[in-house]
C-alpha cells in the first residue's frame, strides 16, 4: 500500500473530529465494536453499510469488497473515481458510522 493512498486516508478521517484512526498494517476506524471503515493491501477504501445501500452502491459502480478470497458481505469497496468526489465520500462514511452505531454492541 502507497504512502500516498495512506495519507489521503489519514487527512480524510482527520477531517472528522469526533473519528480516530487505527490499526497499523490495516488502517481503520471503530465504531460500537465493529470496523467500519479499512484500507485494504491494495490501498482501497472499504465501507461497512447495510445490504440495501451496499445494493445501492453497487448498482453505482462501487465493488464488492473481497479480502483474502472471500467476499466481505457487509462492505463495499469505493471506486477510486469517487475520491474525486469529497462530499460524496465525506457522506459514506458518516453513513457508515451511523449504521455501524445501529448495531448491536459487541
Amino acid at each position: 500500500m502507497s504512502s500516498a493512498r495512506i495519507d489521503r486516508y489519514n487527512n480524510l478521517i482527520a477531517s472528522f473530529p469526533t473519528l480516530e484512526r487505527k490499526g497499523k498494517a490495516t488502517p481503520n476506524t471503530s465504531a460500537n465494536g465493529y470496523m467500519f471503515t479499512f484500507l485494504t493491501k491494495e490501498g482501497d477504501m472499504a465501507v461497512r453499510l447495510s445490504k440495501e445501500r451496499i445494493e445501492d452502491y453497487t448498482n453505482e459502480g462501487a465493488l464488492p469488497c473481497v479480502q483474502h478470497g472471500r467476499t466481505m458481505k457487509d462492505f463495499i469497496q469505493i471506486p477510486e473515481v469517487w475520491w474525486n468526489d469529497s462530499e460524496r465520500i465525506r457522506n459514506l462514511i458518516e453513513e457508515s458510522f451511523e449504521h455501524t452505531n445501529g448495531l448491536k454492541p459487541k
